[in-house]
């Protein structure tokens, strides 16, 4: 699937979604709007409905039949992928300037909660969090606000410790390992 479709179904559905949740919407309308000049030509309408229907596929929307088309929405998983894409995408745009400053998570998930845990490593990572020891992570990046939508979408608050600092022992190899190395 082009990526960058697919980014934009996402922005195009929830920007709709955003004034009518219960709404379906038709996927060419939704990128009008979205795209603001009108339809992008680079997607022939035959990908754009494939992507749509993979979409379909994948649990992420939902369509219905009016007035003898097929319109669409987000399901609640679609809802969800919406969030974390949303949460992804400002994060990397934070990810640009480092401002001297570390930000610190440690975390003591139960191991009842295991699954939970390692997928909440994972979006630590894609967030821009690399790990410093088992259950701490790090950052240049001041991904704090999305690092708590976060922690509320999966109901992990209690479970984290988060601090800012200004100087920690052995910089010099953290920022080696975030390409913020002097060369």
């Amino acid at each position: 699937m082009p990526e960058d479709l697919i980014d934009k179904i996402f922005n195009a559905f929830g920007e709709f979604m955003e004034f009518n949740q219960e709404a379906y919407f038709h996927p060419y309308r939704a990128l009008n709007k979205y795209l603001s000049g009108g339809y992008n030509n680079d997607y022939k309408s035959r990908t754009v409905y494939v992507n749509i229907h993979r979409l379909k596929k994948k649990g992420f929307l939902k369509s219905k039949k009016i007035g003898g088309k097929n319109l669409y929405k987000f399901t609640e998983l679609g809802v969800r992928e919406l969030e974390r894409r949303r949460i992804l995408q400002s994060a990397s745009l934070k990810k640009k300037k480092w401002s001297g400053k570390w930000y610190i998570l440690f975390f003591d998930i139960p191991e009842i909660n295991k699954k939970l845990r390692d997928l909440f490593r994972r979006w630590l990572y894609q967030l821009g969090y690399r790990k410093f020891q088992i259950s701490v992570w790090i950052s240049p990046y001041d991904v704090f606000e999305e690092t708590k939508t976060v922690l509320k979408l999966f109901n992990l608050e209690k479970y984290v410790i988060f601090i800012v600092a200004e100087k920690i022992e052995n910089e010099k190899k953290i920022k080696k390992e975030f390409g913020l190395a002097k060369k």
